[in-house]
């Protein structure tokens, strides 16, 4: 099989190296067929499973969609479907906006919906936007609710719905991308399509060896790098994770039994991808909800549910629930601590308070679909709370089923089950709500939450992020104290809220986790401390250069995403290398013309080597392309308030603050520019309005300092102690406020 080969980053002289690693030799990967000799058995059941099915050849055999002249109309295009000479062909609209015919190479995915796979120049394989049902048997888009044409970075033919970079290594065995930046094309391979056995395994090469030799001698694992067995603990969890997580990549491959930090670094608890109370909300692929779980802290792993070759269930419906939920509790296995257990009947009325029978996931589990026909389950299984929903804006399983009654009633109906008493304990969801909505004791809840090492590590995580936004001496004493945290994703936490709290703390401490275990933490860190790169000490200064090589080395395994180029210019700039910051931004920019962080960057790039009037013209044309991102209105008007020419940007915030994307910071600015013109008044309103909606801390300290001068001292007392008490120790309370930034 060929090896991936080095991407070039000539564009900014980039020299990749392969990082650190295991110094032993690896095995190798063999033929799948050759697993099925002495694992007949497991390999039939794998062959029937999902994972076998997640991608196949397009044959007769294999399509399940309507092939025979169906079509399908959205956004003004007719889909057309077609066989011909025993092929499979679409009629579509292309990267062009014209119509033509595209031969369809593989199926992608088996239940509840079949995806199809198109092969355009450059190598690059898209998936169709229009999928089939094939439980309803009908074509149906992917994106029913929202206009997409060839412009669009969602249509088919734009990366977000590439093969090579999105899908492949999860849907295919030993899958090198092989991405050439300088043609921005691919030269993907890999060895078997589907889940093979040496996507959860590893490679085969020592087993089959250790087999033929009559399986005696002293081999570890039999001849496999890793054991993946119940008993391994975070091995087996990291291993599905690769592929059920929403990660983004670091390395070319991820071999099974490393952590999965040291290749790839997974999303946490952001506001974007789950609700306040860490359920599910965008498609994430379970490995954070898990991680929630309280199961997982008990050391449950996937397969003491799932049949590791089949991958359902080990049991049918409830009794995969009661066979560790009953009266006499589980079967003894060394690896789950059931230290707590309750042993009692759980699937009764007296229970579920029900009185038709309920699958025990419908309340622990809710499903939340996605891809329009895809119902997931959430693996958090946590216990319902809807006396939080309305504080946290978080779902709850009750009202998923009563859709017409509120979660008032359903928190009602639970206080006369349980008591008013049940779940009186403080959730992080509460935390996280006040947080990310400036609310009294945001601050305080988030150091809670920090502090508690009863939470799942992944929530202790996202409270030291959020804490970032909440300086205090006892913030940056918990992000502090984070970065010596035996979990990878609380040191990353740690490094970003040190830096943002107090960089000169951050310049004391974060550079040691330069040196971490973990390769996302060292490239963290190394990201983290780039601005202030000069100040480091020697030592650290050489620890840094070689954090920042595996920076770069996983920058150019994404570089095919305008993502990449991004970083590699912030790096570049922050190290005085502006010309190589310039061509990485305009690299990003052809990759995808309206990537707004971007547009934003090369904008202020040009404004710092004297190119104000480009830098207005780059971004008047983006924000014509994207009329409705506030952002981009935002860097216009900086880039005049630059050039002086201040009532031109006054007129561009005036429109940004009527954007539905507009936040606390387009009204910040805006108000800032109408306080420069003398409209101190508005720009009060202005502020007001904002605070009414979220209390950023800007915008609060800029009321008050507006309103102190305006000679209302209430007023802007009132400000602080609005501030006050979402963040008390906040050190600006100490001083009286301060006036705004500009």
């Amino acid at each position: 099989m060929n090896r991936l080969r080095a991407i070039p980053l000539l564009a900014l002289g980039l020299a990749l190296v392969a990082g650190r690693g295991h110094a032993q030799a690896a095995p190798t990967f063999v033929a799948e067929s050759s697993c099925g000799e002495c694992h007949a058995a497991q390999q039939r059941a794998h062959a029937g499973s999902q994972h076998a099915q997640a991608m196949q050849p397009a044959t007769r055999d294999t399509v399940r969609g309507n092939f025979a002249g169906a079509t399908f109309r959205k956004d003004g295009v007719t889909t057309r479907f077609f066989e011909r000479d025993g092929r499979f062909f679409v009629n579509t609209d292309g990267s062009d906006g014209r119509l033509a015919d595209y031969e369809v190479r593989y199926t992608f995915g088996v239940e509840p919906l079949q995806q199809y796979l198109v092969e355009l120049p450059g190598g690059r394989m898209q998936a169709l936007s229009v999928a089939w049902d094939t439980k309803a048997k009908r074509w149906f888009h992917t994106y029913p609710g929202e206009r997409i044409d060839h412009r669009d970075v969602l249509h088919w033919t734009r990366t977000s719905q590439n093969w090579n970079t999105m899908c492949a290594s999860c849907h295919a065995v030993q899958v090198r991308k092989n991405y050439d930046a300088a043609a921005d094309a691919y030269r993907t391979t890999f060895a078997a399509v589907g889940v093979g056995c040496q996507s959860c395994h590893g490679p085969a090469s020592g087993h089959v060896a250790w087999g033929k030799g009559g399986k005696g001698g002293d081999v570890p694992r039999k001849g496999f790098s890793a054991d993946i067995g119940a008993g391994s603990g975070r091995v087996q969890v990291d291993a599905c994770a690769y592929c059920h997580a929403l990660r983004s990549t670091l390395t070319p491959e991820f071999p099974v039994g490393q952590p999965l930090l040291d290749h790839a670094l997974p999303v946490g608890l952001d506001g974007a991808h789950y609700f306040n109370d860490g359920q599910q909300r965008d498609e994430v692929f379970i490995l954070g909800s898990w991680l929630q779980s309280r199961m997982h802290q008990k050391g449950l792993v996937c397969s003491d549910c799932h049949d590791a070759h089949t991958g359902r269930t080990k049991a049918p419906g409830n009794a995969l629930c009661t066979s560790c939920h009953n009266p006499t509790g589980p079967a003894a296995r060394p690896h789950v601590d059931t230290a707590g257990l309750k042993r009692k009947a759980y699937d009764t009325p007296a229970h579920h308070h029900h009185t038709k029978p309920i699958a025990c996931v419908e309340c622990h589990a809710p499903k939340r679909t996605y891809m329009v026909v895809d119902p997931r389950l959430d693996h958090s299984f946590r216990i319902p709370r809807p006396d939080l929903s309305a504080e946290t804006g978080s779902p709850n399983a009750c009202n998923q089923c009563h859709k017409d009654r509120d979660a008032k009633w359903a928190a009602a109906a639970v206080a006369k089950w349980y008591g008013p008493q049940r779940r009186a304990e403080f959730h992080y969801g509460q935390a996280f709500a006040a947080a990310r909505g400036a609310r009294p004791g945001a601050a305080e809840g988030l150091q809670r939450i920090a502090a508690d090492r009863e939470q799942p590590a992944i929530v202790r995580a996202a409270a030291i992020e959020l804490l970032g936004g909440y300086p205090s001496v006892r913030a940056l004493e918990l992000a502090a104290a984070a970065l010596a945290d035996g979990d990878g994703m609380v040191r990353i936490a740690g490094v970003h809220s040190t830096m943002a709290l107090d960089p000169a703390t951050g310049l004391r401490e974060v550079p040691a986790r330069l040196s971490d275990p973990l390769r996302a933490v060292r490239i963290e860190a190394a990201r983290a401390l780039a601005p202030a790169v000069s100040r480091l000490a020697p030592d650290r200064r050489a620890a840094w250069e070689s954090a920042r090589i595996e920076l770069e080395a996983a920058a150019a395994e994404n570089a095919d995403r305008p993502q990449a180029w991004l970083g590699l210019a912030q790096i570049a700039a922050v190290t005085g290398d502006t010309a190589a910051a310039e061509r990485a931004l305009r690299h990003s920019l052809k990759l995808e013309p309206a990537f707004v962080p971007g547009v934003a960057n090369l904008a202020d790039l040009l404004r710092q080597t004297g190119r104000d009037q480009e830098g207005e013209a780059l971004l008047r044309n983006a924000a014509k392309r994207a009329p409705g991102e506030a952002a981009l209105q935002e860097a216009l008007a900086l880039s005049l308030v630059r050039q002086k020419r201040k009532p031109e940007a006054l007129q561009v915030l005036a429109r940004a603050q009527g954007l539905p994307s507009a936040t606390g910071n387009t009204a910040y600015l805006y108000a800032v520019s109408l306080a420069d013109a003398g409209r101190r008044s508005e720009a009060i309103a202005v502020l007001e309005a904002s605070a009414r909606k979220r209390a950023d801390r800007d915008v609060l300290l800029a009321l008050a300092s507006y309103k102190r001068d305006a000679g209302d001292a209430a007023g802007a007392r009132a400000a602080l102690d609005r501030l006050a008490a979402i963040n008390p120790g906040d050190p600006v309370l100490g001083r009286g406020g301060s006036a705004p930034r500009r």
